[in-house]
Order: C-alpha cells, then sequence, then structure tokens
C-alpha cells in the first residue's frame, strides 16, 4: 500500500550486499510504529475485526472441567455474524478472514491491543481456555493455521507447522502427528474459508459438532 511504501522510504536509509549477508540501515524513529500497524491493518478490515471481536464478547459458552471452552462453541455464531455481513453486500472471504482473525486472539484477546492499538476501546471476550476433541493444544495449532492459511496461503502454513514439531523433536517433548492433523484441519479450513467462502459460512453456521467434516 501507498502508506506502507512512504514508510519503507522513510525509515530504510540504505541497502548494501556483502558476500555473506545484505545490511540494512535504517532509522525507526518515533511514531514509526503506530504508523507501520496502522498500515498493516487498515480501517476497512479493523473495522471487520471490530465486529468478530465484540461477537466473541457477548457469548457465554458453556465452561467443562477446569474453566474450558469447546472451540466448536464460537464456530456457529461468528459464522453466522459473517452470513449475515455478506448478505448485507460484504465480500464473504474477507469476512470469513476477519472471523478466523478473532477467533486466533481467542485465547489471549489482550495482546491484540499490540497488533491493533485501537481494540483497548473495543469491548474484548474474556481469556478463554479452549479445547478442541479434548486437547488445548488442538485449538492452537487449528486457527494458527487457519489463519495463516488465509493470510498467505497453505503451503506457509504447512511449512510453519512442520518447522515447529522439528523444534520440539530437539527439545524433548517430541514430534507430533496429531499435532500436524491439527495444522493440516485449520489450514484447509483457511483455504475454503477464502475458496468456498459462503459454503463455509452455511456450514459452520448449522453445525456445531467436533466430529462434523466438510466434503468438497
Amino acid at each position: 500500500g501507498d502508506e506502507e511504501v512512504r514508510l519503507a522510504r522513510e525509515v530504510v536509509q540504505g541497502l548494501a550486499f556483502q558476500p555473506d549477508r545484505l545490511v540494512v540501515r535504517y532509522d525507526w524513529h518515533a511514531g514509526v510504529t503506530g504508523r507501520l500497524l496502522a498500515a498493516l491493518v487498515p480501517p476497512p478490515e479493523r473495522e471487520r475485526l471490530q465486529a468478530y471481536v465484540e461477537r466473541l464478547a457477548t457469548l457465554r459458552p458453556k465452561s467443562v472441567a477446569g474453566g474450558r471452552i469447546a472451540l466448536v462453541q464460537l464456530l456457529p455464531p461468528l459464522f453466522e455474524l459473517a452470513r449475515q455481513r455478506s448478505a448485507a453486500g460484504g465480500d464473504a472471504a474477507q469476512e470469513n478472514r476477519a472471523a478466523i482473525l478473532a477467533l486466533a486472539f481467542a485465547p489471549f484477546p489482550r495482546q491484540l491491543v499490540a497488533v491493533v492499538p485501537g481494540a483497548r476501546h473495543w469491548r474484548l471476550p474474556p481469556r478463554w481456555q479452549l479445547t478442541l476433541h479434548g486437547r488445548i493444544d488442538f485449538p492452537l495449532h487449528f486457527v494458527v493455521s487457519a489463519a495463516l492459511a488465509v493470510e498467505a496461503g497453505g503451503p506457509l502454513a504447512d511449512a510453519i507447522g512442520v518447522f515447529k514439531e522439528t523444534l520440539d523433536a530437539g527439545d524433548g517433548s517430541g514430534f507430533s502427528f496429531n499435532d500436524i492433523a491439527a495444522d493440516r484441519a485449520g489450514r484447509r479450513f483457511g483455504e475454503l474459508a477464502v475458496r468456498a467462502p459462503g459454503r463455509l459460512q452455511q456450514a459452520m453456521a448449522a453445525g456445531d459438532q467436533e466430529g462434523a467434516t466438510l466434503r468438497r
């Protein structure tokens, strides 16, 4: 975007290619961070994201042992909102994207302020510990991979998931094929969100069963 180009020209003072590195000289002065965040999340996207974050804040999902919340409880109301906003003239793929990003911040909503400073004035949901198929790690794998897929495409989401498990294999927790499965499910979900946005909205708005499947 234009603002990103202006920031780059203002901040980057020089580039130098050396045999084994690229040297970048830059001037990160006061105000750059705020301008960069504003450029990364422009007003129309902030408005969409706010709608889904505040929809999450209105929910009162049922909790299980330890106050955990099944991720599947959050999907129908979010994607029903996406369906309604799309029917009112919104871009269905962009509505799905905003819904998935809101889900990605559901486990730690206060951190959203670091990305969207204006979110400090939004109505934020409580911090939920989400579960998927009884596991507390699966929701993070699923929603982060979905968010990566809608932002940058499926291959990147797959690569990051495998890289993370490779790191786990070296630090003692081990390589998990279950985690990879959750990553791949999230990636597929994100791909459908932009490739078949209306179909995904209808399927998610209508069902709240973890065992439900989407077929091609």
